[in-house]
């Protein structure tokens, strides 16, 4: 799935009365437009200019959401009263980011009388944002040097956060059979999956999977499996039938998820098994899946599949995370399920094989066809998906790294160990007290700040471990 850029609505405010003083309005412009170029250089950028009347605000306010964009970011680049855009920023539906910035980066004895008009964007800014606080709007402050590259990047993770909101409005998740019973910390109310996130949950047949499976294109086929032979080391035991098996499964699922506009799935074994019509499961079509950007949750747990599109949508790849067993002696937590991960993390100094693993849990599953590696070292976060005890969905986070850590002999899955920043011991507790599940998300690179600004922005409970 390809990854767009985030779209900003922009627009900034200054006062009519400053309209006589010509010259500052020309070195505002100047100033604006190298602030827009920086800005353009990871977004696209919606500005209708510089405001200084209730009208022209509630015209780029109107350009602004016509546009299409996935934030709002309000700019008093010199005083600016407040009364000429609150009125148009409480009918707003984006998020709103107000950018506290100005000309130079500090006051020194000989900066000139000019210096004060054209660097007084706080008294804008808090007139603004008075405003907004008294009116119950939600904002996020960025504040900075207007040439401080650390601006710019609170910019564009604030960005990255409200397109993921954005693309989150947009989510179907597909259920192929029926949640793994007994497991209660993964039920939620799908109710509040599309209240809160926007994501819709759908239920599939699997008379409709079991046909797309049997009627796979031969040509189709041969691609996929041809694909994976450049993938994967596949195992002499995997006979070419079996891989053919498992490749039906995969175009089953692609074709079903360009039908039903699916952005994530989620399947339980055993319903497969149960229901007879298949000799194997779509684990390596959840590998791939994985790797391509979709989401994805075991045993029929939408609450993971949530937590993976998430990482999937803020961060452009995540990973599906059973927190299997723990390493005491490395403060770890194993990560390890039936056979599904993102081979995007596979270490890279070891062949990713293609294993065939038997199936003993009943039904009509035999086999399935594996990928085995173990995690790339690297930063990470892990976050979990779950729901409070007052009915919000909540967030749960914690930073750590995967640390070096090569396979497990004689285990053919894809596993690994998350390493919190915190004491092992203290980690696991925060994280059973906050009321994290045995399923999540696991992503490379720390990104508990940017996890907080989207949820701010959707309005769920975050809770940092």
């Amino acid at each position: 799935m390809e990854k767009r850029k985030p779209h900003i609505g922009m627009f900034g405010l200054m006062p009519e009365l400053y309209r006589m003083i010509p010259e500052l309005e020309k070195r505002l412009s100047v100033w604006v437009d190298e602030i827009l170029n920086t800005i353009k250089g990871f977004a696209t950028v919606t500005y209708p200019g510089i405001c200084d009347t209730r009208e022209l605000v509630d015209s780029a306010v109107t350009a602004i959401e016509r546009s299409g964009a996935d934030m709002m970011l309000v700019f008093p680049v010199t005083y600016a009263p407040s009364f000429i855009s609150i009125r148009a920023l409480s009918r707003v539906k984006l998020p709103i980011a107000v950018l506290n910035t100005q000309i130079l980066c500090g006051f020194p004895s000989d900066a000139g009388p000019a210096s004060f008009t054209d660097n007084e964007a706080p008294t804008g800014t808090f007139d603004l944002t008075n405003a907004l606080f008294r009116n119950r709007i939600p904002f996020t402050l960025i504040s900075g040097y207007s040439r401080d590259p650390g601006m710019y990047r609170e910019i564009e993770q604030f960005a990255n956060a409200a397109m993921a909101a954005s693309e989150l409005r947009k989510v179907r998740i597909g259920v192929f059979g029926y949640p793994m019973n007994g497991s209660g910390d993964f039920m939620i109310d799908n109710t509040l999956l599309i209240s809160h996130l926007g994501a819709e949950v759908i239920y599939l047949d699997l008379s409709e999977l079991a046909s797309e499976a049997e009627n796979a294109p031969e040509f189709e086929l041969r691609n996929q499996m041809e694909q994976d032979k450049k993938l994967f080391t596949i195992d002499k035991n995997l006979t070419t039938r079996e891989h053919e098996e498992s490749s039906r499964m995969e175009w089953a699922l692609r074709v079903m998820f360009k039908r039903y506009g699916l952005s994530a799935f989620t399947y339980h074994f055993d319903a497969l098994a149960r229901d007879g019509r298949f000799k194997t499961l779509p684990m390596l079509a959840a590998c791939k899946l994985l790797a391509d950007g979709y989401g994805f949750g075991g045993e029929g747990d939408v609450t993971s599949t949530a937590a993976v599109t998430i990482l999937q949508k803020l961060t452009g790849s995540a990973d599906f995370f059973e927190s299997w067993g723990m390493d005491f002696e490395v403060g770890a937590v194993l990560k390890n399920h039936m056979g599904e991960g993102n081979l995007n993390y596979a270490r890279k100094d070891m062949p990713r094989r293609l294993v065939r693993v038997p199936y003993s849990f009943g039904g009509s599953v035999e086999y399935n066809a594996v990928p085995a590696f173990s995690l790339q070292e690297g930063e990470a976060t892990l976050i979990n998906l779950t729901t409070s005890p007052d009915g919000e969905i909540s967030i749960i986070a914690a930073e750590g790294k995967v640390p070096d850590f090569k396979p497990i002999t004689g285990v053919d899955s894809p596993h690994g160990k998350f390493k919190p920043d915190t004491s092992f011991k203290e980690y696991l507790s925060a994280y059973a007290q906050a009321g994290g599940t045995h399923h999540g998300a696991l992503c490379y690179g720390r990104k508990a700040h940017d996890l907080k600004m989207l949820c701010d922005i959707l309005k769920l409970r975050f809770t940092r471990v």
